[in-house]
């Protein structure tokens, strides 16, 4: 906990996305510790945050955002406060892990983009196939993570945390 005491004391946290490899994927900068716990971490971000690709790309967020970073699940979730609603955008990863530099994990590539109507789609399974053989995902991991989609299908239909919008409104206005 005391790694978690030191990253609320930053006034801006860094989120690491990794490939299998240990290559960076991506890096989130600006983001604020939200809320912490034994099982999650809610980060969020104001509009125009920076976002560094490994391939020297620049970007900013277009929007204000919320992270839910699990500690014991195979997913994370980005809330997005667009004008049209809340959209959602599940990552299919590695459980997240802190220290020191901030929050990281492995993104797997498979993907799930959720609308404000909660219709969602499954995204890059080209891509999770093409990483499972680059990377020579295992049987049991590429199980894993593949079983997440239903999970988290299960989630958005029910509208529980973290796709319950209320509870986000909630934090976005707080913010």
């Amino acid at each position: 906990m005391s790694q978690l005491k030191q990253l609320m004391k930053t006034a801006d946290l860094k989120i690491f996305s990794y490939k299998h490899d240990g290559t960076i994927h991506r890096i989130w900068t600006k983001y604020k510790l939200y809320k912490t716990s034994e099982t999650l971490t809610l980060a969020t971000a104001k509009k125009g945050s920076p976002v560094f690709e490994s391939s020297g790309k620049r970007w900013h967020t277009r929007e204000d955002t919320i992270v839910y970073f699990y500690h014991n699940e195979w997913y994370n979730v980005v809330v997005m406060n667009k004008t049209d609603g809340l959209h959602y955008y599940v990552n299919i990863a590695s459980p997240a892990l802190i220290d020191e530099e901030g929050i990281k994990y492995i993104d797997y590539d498979l993907d799930i983009k959720v609308l404000p109507s909660k219709k969602s789609r499954v995204l890059d399974r080209k891509d999770f196939a093409e990483a499972s053989c680059k990377y020579n995902y295992s049987e049991k991991l590429k199980n894993i993570t593949l079983s997440q989609i239903d999970k988290v299908k299960t989630m958005i239909k029910t509208a529980i945390t973290p796709f319950n919008d209320q509870e986000n409104i909630k934090i976005f206005n707080k913010m």
